[in-house]
């Protein structure tokens, strides 16, 4: 892959669930996110059989298993300079949060300046600019909860513009 792009595996809110179509279609990521509710750590060692760096956000409904080998917030920061923060819970769903985040992610963002913000709980996807940042949610791998009656995960294509290096993102849904 180009030295200024970077190929993103985002899923969100197992509760258990897991489905071996989402281990195919993440294996040529670079990277993955998880945003919390695994539910199983079975799902977690499944994810790290692809020898891809996994990263993970612990969620309201993670085990300890689970919490043992996750964050409540990711501070990533990739090769080609792209900060990433990944948390599970972003506040009540309301897209509205994000234009006034509650103090525990606005100190987040303010500390790290994040090009990115990765959550789920949400269980809808969700893609939107707010203050200058990405926020993203796949939605929910779990068929029983989705809000919006779409299950699945996603890809992201993050290139970074060599003129000005600012970074866009392409979205790619995937449907269980």
């Amino acid at each position: 892959m180009d030295k200024n792009q970077l190929l993103l595996g985002v899923l969100s809110d197992n509760h258990g669930e897991n489905y071996q179509v989402i281990e195919e279609t993440l294996c040529d990521c670079d990277a993955i996110l998880h945003a919390g509710d695994v539910g199983k750590i079975e799902i977690l060692r499944s994810l790290n059989s692809l020898s891809i760096p996994l990263y993970v956000a612990t969620g309201n409904n993670d085990n300890a298993s689970v919490c043992k080998l996750s964050k409540k917030y990711k501070m990533l920061t990739f090769d080609i300079g792209l900060r990433v923060l990944l948390t599970h819970n972003p506040g009540a769903y309301s897209p509205y949060i994000l234009d006034d985040p509650p103090n525990r992610i606005l100190d987040k963002i303010n500390e790290f300046k994040p090009h990115i913000f990765v959550f789920g709980h949400w269980h809808v996807r969700y893609a939107e600019y707010h203050n200058g940042i990405f926020c993203f949610n796949p939605g929910s791998v779990t068929k029983k909860y989705s809000r919006d009656g779409r299950p699945g995960f996603a890809k992201i294509l993050v290139r970074k513009e060599s003129a000005n290096g600012k970074f866009t993102f392409v979205k790619e849904y995937f449907n269980l």
